[in-house]
């Protein structure tokens, strides 16, 4: 087996490298993709995948780990999420179940059905 050590790859006319269908790219513990990166198609990563800015991700794509540091991150389509799924700097989230919140919790449209605030006060609007 040998060993193939680089420190930038680039295709044969210096664009990005593009892996098509029927071809494979294996790499051995973590993955770190800098810039803003596009992944499509049926993708599995395994280890540690590391985006620093942003990621363009279509397609079944499957990450073990998947850590995105900055930039514009988007998915088409369905996300799952089997483990825990840490994130900031989001506003209006739509979810079921258990909810932490840092900064209060509008139920509804704004002054129609709640508002907690991170204070602790409540305003509920209709039959309590």
């Amino acid at each position: 087996m040998s060993t193939l050590r680089v420190n930038n790859l680039k295709s044969r006319t210096g664009t990005a490298v593009t892996i098509t269908s029927g071809h494979s790219l294996d790499v051995e513990g973590g993955l770190s993709i800098e810039g803003n990166s596009l992944v499509t198609g049926v993708s599995t990563f395994s280890g540690i995948t590391s985006f620093t800015n942003g990621a363009n991700v279509t397609g079944v794509v499957t990450f073990t780990e998947l850590s995105i540091q900055s930039g514009v991150t988007t998915f088409s389509g369905n996300v799952n999420v089997g483990g825990v799924l840490t994130y900031e700097d989001v506003t209006n989230v739509d979810s079921v179940g258990m909810v932490t919140a840092r900064g209060g919790i509008e139920i509804g449209a704004a002054g129609v059905g709640g508002t907690i605030t991170s204070a602790g006060a409540a305003e509920f609007v209709g039959i309590v």
